[in-house]
């Protein structure tokens, strides 16, 4: 499966709900798949930002800053929403979450994702690297 996009609603989607997106290819913010909705963006490809964007873009390869977009921001309340919204397959009878990405046995509270024992935590602004950047 190239990719699973996460809504609050069923269809048709309510464009002032949250989404996510999870997958394994490049993936274009906003489009079909990736809609202006969407607080959280994991992938394995590169990611390509085509309008301002309000969330966390997580992403194996590179994340492509373009013309239309002026503003990047990190919402945590949105970002915790849509780590917790879920997917379920009907025919395979399984639910997955967002934050199931981040590992199989990854749980979501408040912002801190947890696997295993209490002392095994990682903090989501951990997961946020910069290079070749400078505050102005």
């Amino acid at each position: 499966m190239e990719s699973i996009s996460f809504v609050h609603n069923s269809v048709p989607v309510d464009p002032s709900e949250i989404s996510a997106y999870v997958g394994t290819k490049d993936v274009l913010y906003p489009s079909a798949k990736c809609p202006q909705n969407t607080a959280v963006i994991i992938t394995s490809g590169d990611v390509y930002v085509n309008g301002n964007y309000d969330g966390l873009i997580m992403a194996g390869g590179n994340i492509y800053i373009c013309s239309q977009c002026s503003k990047i921001t990190y919402n945590p309340t949105k970002v915790i929403r849509a780590m917790q919204l879920e997917n379920v397959d009907p025919v395979l009878n399984t639910t997955t979450h967002v934050y199931d990405a981040l590992g199989v046995s990854g749980q979501i509270s408040y912002g801190v994702v947890t696997a295993g024992s209490g002392t095994n935590t990682i903090q989501l602004t951990d997961l946020v690297t910069y290079e070749n950047w400078k505050k102005e």
